[in-house]
């Protein structure tokens, strides 16, 4: 698919085309109306929205935009697929939904070959995890992250510090820094989100999570496991007394308003509020790190269609038209969503003005993926449920990794994928 990335002026509906705007042609879709379904928020719902009217302009195509927080949009999304529904006509849908998603999403490769698409432009790392792979293609990569180090540079550079290296640096320095006016870190330690810190530790540390049978091995890497329990837990004693109550909210808060100097997160999430001086205390005095031994797990999202559209043309155009470099660049820029097309991490003179966009794209061409299979949520939100369990003093370390393994026992001996797993 040795392509460039725009429109060929190839009518799949057979019908004229509007002038050129950001770049492409785009199709008259006069009359039409789709549904598109994002996540609730502050970075993907205000990008459709904001992109609704645009694409209105542009091709008479009205767009209803629907949004949901995260664990919601996973189950009416889900609930859609399996009833058949006709009631969306995009989905925003995250990578390791894919296993479930797939049998009721539309293949999307002839729209690709049709428009002219090439899919080589986008992050290896991302298209190769995102989407549905290089055979069959069911979702067109639209925004990506890794997880990171957010870091106070006035108060390091203040200190005499660098970035953490690894993970017992990472509590030394929060030590180090911790002071009656502000914490070392801070966490989003609600049961959603709390489970990669333990991940990315164990996995650094050398755990594996399965073999190449799918057959789980934390048990077997029982003692890789409790030292990252046991690094996680120490961390507390240097973040706020509330901080396992924090979701991504507040814990941005508490950065932006100066009470960590440091945290682990999306920076997607973060670093348009840390950089408006509306909002944030800390303009100018912040930038972006990697996570240790490259053990930063990725996210990302795709845009979909289920097979029960009605408006699968008008659909796939809108999906273009989202994903186009001009608008990922938009979005960057206005919301902070990491760019999926390696081009725009690659422009020297866009990095120039933008120097928390630098050093991420190497997270993102080896990024730590969740599995993408059916089992993957449920399995993932297992494992969150118990490290949150663990954090709270309700079970020990020992007894949660025991769980883990014993459910993933279960997950995956039924309805075994048929390929080798290939991943941590």
């Amino acid at each position: 698919m040795k392509r460039i990335f725009g429109f060929l002026v190839i009518g799949i509906l057979l019908l004229a085309t509007i002038p050129i705007a950001y770049g492409l042609d785009f199709p008259d879709l006069s009359g039409h109306e789709i549904t598109v379904y994002y996540m609730a928020g502050t970075t993907y719902e205000p990008a459709a929205r904001k992109a609704a009217p645009e694409f209105e302009e542009l091709t008479g195509c009205k767009v209803r935009v629907v949004a949901d927080p995260y664990a919601t949009l996973f189950e009416k999304q889900l609930t859609s697929l399996i009833t058949r529904s006709q009631a969306y006509d995009v989905l925003q849908v995250a990578y390791q939904w894919d296993g479930l998603f797939m049998p009721y999403l539309e293949p999307l490769n002839n729209f690709i070959d049709s428009y002219g698409i090439d899919m080589d432009l986008f992050i290896p790392g991302v298209l190769k995890n995102c989407g549905g792979g290089f055979d069959k293609i069911y979702g067109i990569p639209n925004a990506c992250d890794v997880y990171s180090f957010i870091y106070r540079t006035d108060i390091f550079e203040g200190a005499g510090l660098k970035p953490p290296t690894n993970w017992s640096e990472v509590n030394e320095i929060a030590a180090k820094l911790t002071t009656d006016e502000i914490y070392g870190s801070v966490l989003a330690g609600l049961g959603e989100q709390v489970g990669q810190f333990w991940r990315a530790r164990y996995l650094t540390l050398g755990g594996k999570f399965l073999n190449k049978e799918w057959q789980p091995q934390l048990k077997n890497n029982m003692e890789h496991g409790l030292e990252a329990a046991r690094l996680l837990k120490d961390l507390l004693a240097y973040c706020p007394e509330g901080t396992l109550s924090y979701g991504y909210p507040e814990q941005m808060q508490a950065f932006i308003l100066g009470r960590a100097t440091m945290a682990e997160v999306w920076p997607s999430f973060l670093r348009a509020p840390a950089g408006d001086e509306k909002e944030s205390s800390i303009v100018g005095k912040w930038a972006f790190a990697p996570y240790p031994g490259g053990s930063g797990e990725l996210s990302a999202w795709s845009l979909g269609i289920p097979s029960t559209s009605k408006n699968k043309d008008a659909a796939f155009a809108w999906i273009a038209f989202f994903t186009q470099e001009s608008k990922q660049r938009d979005f960057f820029l206005e919301l902070g969503i990491g760019p999926t097309l390696s081009s725009v991490y690659e422009d020297q003179d866009f990095l120039a003005t933008r120097p928390d966009l630098e050093g991420i794209l190497p997270g993102l061409m080896n990024p730590v993926p969740r599995f993408n299979v059916a089992q993957s949520q449920e399995a993932y939100d297992f494992m969150d449920a118990r490290v949150s369990a663990f954090l709270a003093d309700m079970i020990s370390a020992e007894q949660m990794i025991t769980e883990i393994q014993e459910k993933w026992e279960g997950l995956f001996s039924v309805d075994t994928p048929d390929f080798p797993y290939t991943g941590f």
